[in-house]
């Protein structure tokens, strides 16, 4: 490039701090247009000492700052950021003019005969770059972008670094439809064609397959996550949210059950690396749905008499028919996402219990359950079958992974898995057919040595959901409510939950024998595992075994003070039972 050309694409970055200067921008039309033909006549390349990354602002995610100078701009984005402040001064025909002929419409011609220098890839990273900045000035020309860019790149016959800026496009491009709230059903082909590319490599076993895989399932994981920052945005906008777009998963669980990615053809590690980067994708995705689907409402007590109940139907006529509206879709949009993960909720059960037995990955077990739980309460709640008995299916499918722990370790994943369910779908704790299992869990980490967040977070959600029921397991709750919710904290834990149990006790005595066998059944529970977690600290005179035997002590003095209790042949052994 001539030093003229040079010094007119400098002058543009003396232009990046606009708002300190007044520019009557509909005079400068023949500017922007000189500068558009000398950045075609470059290929799009950057200048010699500008870099090739994507603008700051487009990384970090902040498409509102998108006509912000920045001190790293180059001199082509400063160019893009001056023109979108021009626009609204523009007639439209004017604008189209600008933004058509600003973008680049040639293909980026590398190969990987010929792959491009690190150079050259700029002209692709402003390509993109270009794109962006067309949908952001005109969201309704949308497809004729996503079409574009989607012929930069040949995805078969480039080579690995043009295919990684051309994913991170991609990526970038989907999240600026998310920012200006436009569908992402555009970019399915596109990233079908991604994928096809992908896993050619895969099958051809090169060593850059593998890797190329998980920088795409990351990429659309990012994408998720900014559908769930623009939902959370929108509430203070009063704008309707956006479900995340189930196709888009469709693509990816093409890679997730490809045979050339199995244990057999890959290394157990690498396999397990695309697994977790499948996990975090879904985890964004059922995180994006919670941003667009009301929370599942806690049952309550049903106290209402006939004329509470005409009331209640009378407030529906207050409701806005576009709530409705957006509740059916939504309703719609869910049993479209099941679908898809019917047939493959396998896999995401085996990623979940495979990752675990990597200890860097082992670290998010509490991520990869949250995850199988959402995927499960999607399943049951667009199945016709029984919920109850769905969720014993599912339940029983996870912990029959367990089985290569030890039992505290299991009991320890058991009361983590249940919170996560209490979460999804508080019903299951009175639901037939599952109710059992739940209080079975509940009791069972009453009785744990060693308490967590996950024990305290599981009893402030099972006191919750027990206090809204007309026969409450719970008559006696020690725990203070915050900000109506049960505050459990560790430090209480041992000193209150005698307390608790106690008044479990005393429903027991009260009811005189009648319908007691279910409580009997958890006190029974509790009692055994107490043993089993003794029999695991037998011979340890430490301080923790000292402590957990006085726990368990406090326990059987309470139950030694109801007299009915002591006589109850069910309850005889634990009665005459002494911690050691």
């Amino acid at each position: 490039m001539c030093p003229r050309q040079t010094r007119c694409i400098r002058r543009t970055k003396l232009c990046a701090n606009v708002q300190r200067i007044q520019v009557a921008y509909e005079s400068r039309i023949p500017c922007f247009m000189r500068l558009t033909s000398i950045f075609v006549s470059r290929g799009f390349v950057s200048l010699e000492h500008e870099g090739r990354d994507y603008p700051k602002f487009a990384l970090d995610n902040e498409w509102d700052k998108f006509e912000e100078p920045g001190p790293n701009d180059s001199a082509y984005v400063v160019f893009l950021k001056l023109l979108l402040r021009a626009l609204p001064s523009l007639k439209t025909v004017e604008q189209k003019k600008l933004l058509t002929q600003s973008i680049s419409r040639s293909n980026f011609a590398f190969s990987k005969a010929e792959p491009p220098s690190i150079k050259d890839l700029s002209g692709l990273t402003n390509r993109f770059v270009g794109i962006f900045a067309a949908i952001y000035a005109a969201p309704d020309s949308d497809h004729v972008r996503i079409e574009q860019a989607n012929q930069y790149v040949d995805f078969l016959s480039s080579d690995d670094n043009t295919r990684w800026i051309a994913i991170q496009g991609f990526q970038l491009l989907c999240q600026v439809l998310v920012f200006r709230r436009r569908s992402l059903e555009g970019v399915v082909k596109w990233l079908e064609t991604i994928v096809d590319a992908l896993l050619e490599d895969c099958v051809a076993r090169t060593k850059e397959g593998p890797v190329n895989v998980r920088v795409l399932i990351r990429s659309i994981g990012y994408v998720y996550s900014t559908v769930a920052s623009v939902n959370n945005q929108g509430i203070f906008n009063y704008q309707r949210p956006c479900y995340p777009n189930p196709t888009i998963l469709s693509k990816i669980q093409r890679i997730a059950r490809h045979s050339s990615l199995r244990e057999d053809n890959t290394s157990f590690e690498v396999q397990a690396e695309i697994q977790a980067e499948v996990l975090r994708m879904y985890h964004a995705f059922f995180r994006a749905r919670s941003t667009a689907v009301p929370s599942p409402t806690k049952p309550v007590v049903s106290t209402a008499n006939e004329e509470s109940q005409d009331s209640a139907f009378d407030d529906l006529e207050d409701i806005d028919d576009s709530v409705l509206r957006a509740a059916i879709d939504y309703e719609e949009q869910d049993k479209a996402t099941a679908k898809l993960l019917r047939a493959d909720s396998w896999y995401i059960l085996r990623f979940c219990t495979s990752c675990n037995r990597i200890p860097m990955f082992a670290k998010e077990e509490n991520l990869w359950m949250e995850t199988w739980v959402n995927c499960c309460s999607l399943l049951v709640q667009c199945s016709s079958n029984a919920k109850g008995d769905s969720w014993s299916t599912y339940w029983k499918s996870y912990i029959d992974k367990l089985s290569d722990r030890s039992e505290t370790g299991q009991k320890r994943a058991q009361t983590r898995l249940l919170r996560h369910v209490l979460k999804a779908d508080p019903d299951v704790y009175t639901m037939p057919g599952f109710m059992d299992t739940v209080r079975e869990v509940v009791f069972e980490s009453l009785a744990a040595k060693e308490i967590t967040t996950d024990h305290t977070g599981l009893l402030a959600e099972v006191l919750e959901v027990d206090q809204a029921q007309a026969e409450q397991l719970f008559p006696v709750i020690p725990f203070t409510k915050k900000n109506m919710a049960y505050e459990v904290v560790i430090s209480d834990f041992e000193e209150l939950c005698p307390v608790l149990i106690d008044g479990v006790f005393s429903l027991i005595e009260e009811r005189n024998g009648r319908e007691v066998t279910q409580p009997i059944h958890l006190v029974t529970k509790l009692f055994s595992q107490m043993r089993a977690v003794c029999n695991e600290l037998s011979g340890a005179e430490t301080e923790e075994s000292r402590g957990y035997i006085a726990y368990c002590n406090k326990i059987l003095e309470k139950l030694r003070q109801h007299e009915r209790l002591r006589a109850d042949s069910r309850l005889k052994f634990w009665v005459e039972w002494l911690p050691k």
